[in-house]
């Protein structure tokens, strides 16, 4: 992986390069990142200072005033949302309140490619991954805190994106639910290798699942640094 510089990669699997954005007085960058497959990103940051913006600029929510943004070696700032493979987990999730927990997942697979077996089957590996199973007849209103997050994750999942946005997955959960939603995140990382962007306002998130961090000020990164994840040294010497 490499940080906010000239640096790059082949093959690597999201690049933001010179990103720009201005809504109203507050402007964001320029931004410049090199994320491969497997790369976990956190982005630390108070509030205001353009974490959640940046999100929404790769999903194709808003739109840079300059520079670019390649998925998968592909320039995807001039498209829509649903052609760009990412899946996107606002902070407060909003699921559709009147679809139960079944169709909220499968939401976004209305724009996949595929046969109805091959949509189906990337339903399911979703459920599997982010453990919903148990919920899926049910509607967002009889959701705990925890269980939403999940089925938001779920539903992001679904589209089998190439970058993954999380914006404050784990704020506002109790221990249990928190600790156990970082070890689906750590379990996703593992088996799905897919680049990923978490922000967050508390350092301690990013402990057990990144293998960088960031932070940002003002709308810049000011700060970026490798982090080993728990584990990770441990799946490295297996591979090895």
């Amino acid at each position: 992986m490499s940080g906010p510089s000239n640096h790059r990669r082949r093959g690597e699997a999201l690049q933001l390069r010179g990103v720009c954005i201005a809504l109203g007085e507050f402007r964001l960058g320029p931004i410049s990142l090199a994320l491969d497959c497997g790369d976990y990103l956190v982005i630390l940051g108070p509030g205001g200072c353009g974490k959640t913006t940046l999100l929404k600029t790769i999903a194709g929510i808003l739109r840079p005033a300059a520079g670019e943004i390649h998925i998968g070696g592909r320039r995807v700032d001039g498209l829509p949302s649903y052609r760009r493979h990412v899946g996107y987990v606002p902070q407060h999730s909003l699921l559709f309140p009147h679809r139960t927990v079944a169709a909220n997942v499968r939401f976004g697979l209305r724009y996949a490619d595929g046969s109805k077996a091959q949509r189906e089957a990337r339903f399911a590996r979703a459920v599997e991954l982010t453990g919903v199973a148990g919920l899926l007849d049910r509607f967002p209103a009889s959701l705990s805190g925890g269980e939403t997050r999940r089925v938001a994750l779920a539903r992001a999942l679904a589209v089998t994106p190439a970058v993954l946005l999380l914006d404050e997955p784990l704020s506002m959960l109790d221990p249990e639910a928190r600790q156990s939603l970082v070890e689906t995140l750590c379990g996703i990382r593992r088996e799905t290798r897919t680049v990923t962007l978490h922000v967050t306002h508390h350092a301690e998130e990013a402990q057990p699942v990144a293998t960088a961090c960031a932070t940002m000020l003002a709308g810049q990164i000011a700060a970026y640094e490798p982090a080993v994840p728990k584990g990770a040294a441990t799946e490295r010497g297996e591979r090895a």
